[in-house]
Parts: structure tokens; sequence; C-alpha cells
């Protein structure tokens, strides 16, 4: 059963790689690195800053930034393996 699970996220995976290049929400991805950003300085969300999604992506994307270090394709990499996670 585990390796369903993997092959389902490696399809998922793949299958995303086709849309790499067609990322056209631009803004939203903007928004959650500087909300990431923000919270990497020691900021909180809906304390010092408004946000109009719930704040759970932006601590993710601290993390993953954290530790990749600030570029887009490491945003897009992220956003890419929560999406063929999800499915």
């Amino acid at each position: 059963m585990p390796f369903v699970r993997l092959w389902q996220f490696v399809a998922a995976f793949l299958l995303n790689l086709i849309y790499v290049g067609l990322y056209y929400q631009m803004d939203d991805e903007a928004y959650c690195v500087l909300a990431a950003s923000r919270i990497l300085e020691g900021d909180l969300p809906y304390r010092d800053f408004l946000t109009h999604i719930t704040p759970g992506s932006y601590f993710i994307t601290a993390a993953f930034l954290s530790l990749t270090g600030f570029s887009s394709l490491a945003v897009r990499g992220r956003h890419r393996n929560s999406c063929a996670g999800v499915g």
C-alpha cells in the first residue's frame, strides 16, 4: 500500500511539471513569500499583518524558505510538491 501512495505522488509530481511555465497566480505567490519572510523576522499573522487566507501556508513556506533560501524556484517547488501531495 505505501508503494501505491508513492506512485501516486510521483505521478502527480510529474504531471504538475507540465504546468511550471504556466503559473499565473503571481500575486498570491508574492504575498505568500512576503508573509513568510515577515514570519521569519518575528511577525505573526493577524497580530502584525492582515491576511485573507489561513496562515498555515505561510508557516510552511517560512519553514521551507529557512531551509532552501529565498528564490522563486524554491517557492514554486514547494507549491508543486504540496499540490502533488494533496493530489
